[in-house]
């Protein structure tokens, strides 16, 4: 899924800026130089000229840029040599340190390709230009143990991936935008997988690990950590997701990039991770009887102990999403199953409705994505709904508040004592025969 852009009006509303993970938000090769000889040099392979470095003790070298030098948009395959210079080739990606150095700037937004193209995900830039859209096949050596930061972004003809044996680390968005992507073969020393590795691979339906992986292990496409018995990652081709039973943990934005649209999560799921069941087009969920941590009513799932509420899904062409009254706990850190709610038909939520007696807690409005989505909101509580101690930003901006009749006044007064920057703009009116009925 190639993200959106985070438009004027979301940077004016509360906190959104926590919407969505940032995608350049570390360090992208080792924190120091000191192990390399930052020198460039360049080796001439068939249709490609390799830049590199090598270490100081000139047993490793960093492959930093390759450029197609002859035959350009009709190369079909991509071979990384096994050594340069005479060393192993033990890193692949650009060197994001020397650049933004040289530049005196921090380019921590961009991103850059081993082709050295900026790769910027808010605009779907991936990266692709013409010199490498032919690339079919890529090659790479066993001895590669990173591969940095978006190295391979915007191969859109690349068809199958095989990871080196000795890769220990795969980077973010390293594959992002490599829309014809089927199949990832995964070696022996992988044993985590950043799940934005992959990002805008639409086609990727098949994922393979080397029997010697004593991490890891693919079933029915999706990466399972044997040790902790959690789901990290699900190709994102997959339509329909039953979750293995024995399954302990739902892994952190294990559903990223996903166009699952139904899952079954069995009775042995202890945990589901942050934004682990954020997928543009999951509108079925099913949680097997039994669970002892989670409870599903209507379209919501949520934590029995706390009642927090976990995930809520939207149907096609729904404009309404209601929260069930058994949930009496909203935070920052519930999830939307579902693009933004911006439904396939291309209209988007009308209404988003919360039972009484609910306790919002600081930014609970970020699970339907406040500031993209503009919903009107609809209270059912005769009594002002409750808030955690110290929240702050408890109030969707730029939307209407529907209250029960004779609440009004409270209300405004509410928003204005909690809130006096924003109550200008929010407008609070008593629920109507019409929204009442929409909303039912």
């Amino acid at each position: 899924m190639k993200k959106k852009l985070i438009g004027t009006l979301c940077a004016l509303a509360i906190t959104v800026s926590s919407i969505t993970p940032a995608v350049h938000a570390q360090v992208k090769t080792p924190d120091s130089l000191k192990e390399w000889n930052v020198k460039e040099l360049t080796a001439t392979s068939g249709n490609y000229t390799f830049t590199y470095y090598k270490s100081t003790d000139e047993k490793s070298s960093w492959l930093t840029k390759i450029d197609v030098t002859s035959n350009k948009g009709k190369v079909k395959n991509l071979d990384i040599p096994a050594t340069l210079g005479g060393a192993p080739v033990t890193q692949i990606g650009y060197d994001y340190i020397t650049r933004d150095a040289n530049s005196g700037d921090d380019f921590d937004e961009f991103g850059q390709t081993v082709f050295g193209i900026y790769v910027e995900e808010a605009h779907n830039c991936d990266g692709a230009f013409e010199d490498i859209h032919s690339i079919t096949k890529l090659t790479i050596p066993d001895t590669v143990k990173t591969i940095g930061w978006d190295s391979f972004s915007g191969l859109n003809a690349l068809k199958e991936v095989k990871l080196p044996n000795d890769l220990t680390e795969l980077g973010n968005s390293a594959f992002y935008g490599c829309d014809q992507l089927k199949k990832v073969t995964i070696g022996a020393s992988l044993t985590s997988l950043n799940t934005y590795a992959f990002d805008d691979c639409p086609k990727l339906k098949t994922v393979r690990v080397s029997k010697s992986n004593h991490i890891l292990y693919a079933k029915d496409n999706m990466l399972i950590n044997k040790k902790n018995k959690s789901v990290i990652w699900i190709a994102p081709a997959k339509k329909k997701v039953v979750i293995p039973n024995g399954t302990k943990v739902i892994g952190d934005y294990c559903f990223y990039g996903s166009k699952a649209e139904s899952l079954v999560i069995p009775k042995s799921v202890k945990k589901i991770g942050k934004k682990a069941l954020e997928a543009s087009d999951l509108e079925k969920i099913r949680l097997k009887k039994g669970n002892k941590i989670y409870a599903k009513d209507g379209s919501c799932i949520y934590k029995k102990k706390t009642k927090e509420l976990v995930v809520v899904t939207a149907s096609k062409g729904g404009q309404v999403v209601k929260i069930s009254p058994k949930v009496k706990k909203i935070t920052r850190d519930a999830m939307t199953a579902g693009d933004n709610f911006i439904v396939n038909d291309g209209s988007s939520l009308d209404y988003i409705v919360i039972p009484a007696s609910t306790i919002l807690c600081d930014s609970w409005y970020q699970f339907y994505k406040a500031g993209y989505i503009t919903c009107d909101v609809v209270f059912r509580g005769k009594t002002l709904p409750k808030y955690s101690s110290g929240a702050q930003n408890i109030f969707p901006l730029f939307c209407t508040y529907y209250v029960p009749k004779g609440m009004v006044k409270k209300y405004k007064n509410w928003i204005k004592k909690t809130a006096p920057d924003y109550s200008s703009i929010i407008k609070v009116k008593t629920c109507t025969k019409k929204v009442k009925k929409s909303t039912k």
